[in-house]
C-alpha cells in the first residue's frame, strides 16, 4: 500500500515539482515544436481554429443547417478567442493551450494524485500524463478534446477538495458548474459524469452509515445541480445574445449525436490496424484487470488505488465492449475523444507502475517517457520507431497492461524500473502524426490581411491534388467557405452579393482570367484583390462590386 508523506521538507517539495510540471511543455517545445499544431486536412479542427480567430463575425448565425451543433461550444470558443486577441496568432497556442489549458489539468491532476499517493508517485504519474504523445497532441491542436480535459480535471479537482467539510457544498457547486461546461464542449464526454459523480461519493472519509452516504450524495445532486443551472444561465444567455440562437443550446449537440451516431463508428479491423491512440487505454485495462485478479497474492490496496482500478475496468471495459459490438464510437476516431481518459489511465499507470519507490525515479521517469515522445516526434513526425519496425496496436496495449500488472504483483525496485525501460521503449514504436501549419495559418493571414477582415467564400476542386491544404484553409474560415468540385464549380449556397470576398484555390489553376470569367456568371462585376501562391497553391482573391 502507498503511504502518504508527512515529512516537512514535503510542502516546498510539493510546489517545486508543480513548477516542473509547469516547464515541461515549454522545453518539449524547443526540442520539437511541430507537436504545437494543427493537422492539414482536419476540418474538425481547422474550423475550431477559425472560430478562436473569428468569433464574434460568426455571432449571426450557427454553422451551416445539420451541424448547428458546432457553435454551441462557447465554454471552449470564448477564452480562446480572448487569449487570441490578447496574443496574437503566432503566441495564442502558448498563452491558451498551454497557458490556460494545460496548466488547469496538470495541476488539477496533480492535486488530485497528491492528496492520495506520496510525493515521489505523485509526481512521477503526473510526469507521465505531461510527456503522454496523445495527451500532448490535444493540448496543441485546436480541437475540443483539449477543453473537455480542462474542465474535467477541474471537476475532479473540485470533488477531491470537497474532502474538506467545511468547503463541500461551495466545492461542489463548482464541480458541478465544471462538469456541465465539460458536456457543453462535447456532450460525448457524459460518458464520464456516472464515474465523477460515484467519485464524489468516495471523497467521503467521515460516512459511516448507509444514511451518512445518503445525505452526502443528496447534497453532492443538490450543490451539483446548482452548479449546473448556473452554467447553463451563463452560457445560455451567451448564446442566445452573441448567437441569437436557443438558450437550451445542447439540444442541438443531442440531435445531431442522435442521427449521427451510428456513422461514427470504425470498423474493428480497421480499428485494429491503424487506432494506435487507443493503445495507452488498452494498456491501462489490461493491467488493472490483471492487478485486480493478482490483488489477492499481493496484499492489500488502499481506497484511492481500489477505486481507481475498478474505474478503469468498469468505464473502459465499457468502452471496448461498446466498441466491439458496435454501440459505441468513442475510441473510433483518431485520438479526438479516447484522449479524454488520458488521466484516468495515467491513475492506473502510477498505481500499477510504481508501487516501489526509489531514489531517482521522478528523474528516471521523464528521461524515459519524455525521450520516448521526442524520439517519436524526431523521427517522422510522430512514428517513431514503427518507421522501422512496426508493431500492432492490441500488440502493444497488452505487452504494455502485462508489463504494468507484473510491476504491481511483483512489488520490487527492479521489476518497476525495468517495467519503466520496457513500457518507455514499446511507446516509442506506437506511432502518431503531426505535421507543420504555417503554410495553411500564412495563407489565412493573407486572405484576412486583403480582405480587409471580411470572411469570404472558397471555392475548389475536390480532385485537386492539394485538397488537404486547400481544404485546411476552407476550414478555417468557417460557416461562410463554399465546398464545391469542378463539375458543379462553383455551387453557390446563397449566392454573391456586392462587397463580398471570393477566393478561388487550386494547384492546378485556374488562371487568374479564368477565375473572373467563372464569378462573372454569378455577379455582374468583380474586382480582383490578390493572387498569391502559397504551399503550391494559386489563391485567386475577388471582390464582388455588382451582384446579379
Amino acid at each position: 500500500m502507498m503511504q502518504q508523506d508527512s515529512s516537512p521538507k514535503a510542502a516546498p517539495q510539493t510546489w517545486m515539482f508543480g513548477l516542473l510540471l509547469l516547464l515541461i511543455p515549454f522545453g518539449l517545445f524547443a526540442l520539437a515544436p511541430i507537436w504545437l499544431t494543427n493537422p492539414q486536412g482536419d476540418w474538425d479542427v481547422w474550423m475550431y481554429y477559425g472560430y478562436f480567430h473569428h468569433l464574434f463575425q460568426f455571432s449571426d448565425h450557427y454553422i451551416w443547417p445539420g451541424n448547428a451543433y458546432i457553435g454551441t461550444r462557447l465554454a471552449y470558443f470564448l477564452p480562446g478567442h480572448f487569449l487570441y486577441l490578447i496574443s496574437g496568432d503566432n503566441y495564442y497556442k502558448l498563452t491558451f493551450n498551454i497557458g490556460v489549458c494545460y496548466t488547469a489539468i496538470i495541476l488539477s491532476f496533480y492535486y488530485v494524485v497528491r492528496t492520495y499517493m506520496p510525493l515521489r508517485v505523485a509526481v512521477s504519474v503526473s510526469l507521465l500524463l505531461a510527456t503522454d504523445f496523445y495527451f500532448l497532441r490535444s493540448i496543441g491542436w485546436d480541437y475540443v478534446d483539449k477543453g473537455v480535459l480542462t474542465y474535467e480535471m477541474l471537476t475532479l479537482a473540485c470533488l477531491t477538495a470537497a474532502r474538506n467539510e467545511s468547503r463541500r457544498s461551495l466545492m461542489t457547486v463548482a464541480a458541478g458548474f465544471f462538469a456541465t461546461c465539460m458536456i457543453f464542449v462535447h456532450l460525448a464526454s457524459a460518458i464520464v459524469f456516472p464515474l465523477l459523480f460515484i467519485y464524489s461519493g468516495f471523497v467521503v472519509q467521515n460516512a459511516r452509515s448507509l444514511r451518512d452516504w445518503g445525505k452526502h450524495l443528496l447534497r453532492v445532486v443538490i450543490c451539483g445541480t446548482i452548479g449546473a443551472l448556473i452554467a447553463q444561465a451563463l452560457f445560455g444567455t451567451l448564446m442566445v445574445v452573441l448567437h441569437g440562437g436557443d438558450f437550451f443550446f445542447i439540444m442541438k449537440q443531442i440531435g445531431v449525436v442522435q442521427a449521427n451516431v451510428s456513422g461514427w463508428n470504425a470498423q474493428l479491423a480497421a480499428l485494429v490496424a491503424r487506432g494506435y491512440w487507443i493503445t495507452v487505454p488498452l494498456a491501462a485495462l489490461v493491467g488493472a484487470a490483471v492487478g485486480l485478479a493478482a490483488k489477492r497474492f499481493r496484499g492489500t490496496t488502499s481506497r484511492f488505488e481500489t477505486f481507481w482500478l475498478w474505474a478503469v475496468v468498469g468505464l473502459y471495459g465499457v468502452m471496448f465492449t461498446g466498441e466491439v459490438t458496435g454501440k459505441l464510437w468513442l475510441l473510433s476516431r483518431d485520438g479526438m475523444h479516447s484522449t479524454i481518459l488520458a488521466p484516468f489511465s495515467m491513475i492506473a499507470f502510477g498505481i500499477l507502475l510504481f508501487r516501489s519507490q526509489f531514489r531517482g525515479m521522478v528523474a528516471m521517469t521523464l528521461v524515459v517517457f519524455g525521450s520516448a515522445f521526442l524520439v517519436r516526434v524526431w523521427i517522422g513526425d510522430g512514428a517513431g520507431l514503427s518507421r522501422y519496425v512496426s508493431l500492432s496496436m492490441p500488440t502493444l496495449g497488452i505487452l504494455m497492461g502485462l508489463l504494468l500488472a507484473a510491476s504491481f504483483a511483483i512489488s520490487k525496485v527492479r521489476a518497476t524500473i525495468a517495467a519503466m525501460v520496457l513500457i518507455g521503449l514499446l511507446s516509442a514504436f506506437n506511432p502518431g502524426h503531426f505535421a507543420d501549419d504555417r503554410a495553411v495559418r500564412a495563407v489565412h493571414a493573407r486572405i484576412v490581411e486583403v480582405s480587409n477582415g471580411k470572411l469570404p467564400s472558397l471555392f475548389y476542386d475536390r480532385a485537386d491534388p492539394q485538397l488537404y491544404f486547400i481544404w485546411s484553409v476552407l476550414a478555417s474560415f468557417t460557416d461562410r467557405a463554399l465546398v464545391t468540385s469542378r463539375e458543379t464549380y462553383p455551387t453557390l449556397r446563397d449566392g454573391l452579393t456586392k462587397g463580398d470576398i471570393a477566393v478561388i484555390a487550386g494547384s492546378n489553376g485556374p488562371s487568374e482570367d479564368e477565375a473572373r470569367a467563372t464569378l462573372l456568371k454569378y455577379a455582374r462585376a468583380v474586382r480582383t484583390v490578390a493572387t498569391f501562391e502559397n504551399g503550391g497553391v494559386r489563391f485567386h482573391v475577388f471582390e464582388v462590386e455588382e451582384a446579379q
